[in-house]
């Protein structure tokens, strides 16, 4: 955006080539340094006690996922199986059951939704 406001005023393609390699170099730096600095966030933020004083820790997601799918029927364990373990595409799977893609669409999001709401709570 600097640029664009206030382009450099060179009278030689020497200036101007010296003027792009700064400006490269220093839009290079920022960027690293920018990347640092959040990952130095996350790691502090991953690693501190931000849960408060004696709170216990979470269990693991593959036991949480567990527990959620447990409560789906098997019709819907089925799909959430056939559309991401298996990498199904909507298509497929509405194919292979013999139904149209936009039903299979709504089920997932359905299956989905739910199970976004137990693991919030």
């Amino acid at each position: 955006m600097k640029l664009a406001s206030s382009p450099p005023r060179c009278e030689t393609n020497a200036q101007l080539a010296a003027w792009l390699q700064v400006t490269a170099l220093n839009t290079a730096r920022n960027l690293l340094v920018s990347e640092r600095r959040r990952n130095l966030r996350e790691t502090s933020y991953a690693t501190s006690q931000h849960r408060g004083e004696g709170a216990q820790e979470a269990p693991p997601a593959d036991e949480i996922l567990q527990a959620l799918t447990q409560t789906l029927d098997d019709a819907e364990r089925d799909l959430l199986r056939l559309r991401y373990a298996n990498g199904l595409s909507i298509g497929a799977i509405a194919r292979s059951i013999g139904c149209h893609p936009s039903r299979i669409e709504s089920a997932i999001r359905r299956v989905v939704a739910r199970l976004r709401e137990g693991a919030a709570s």
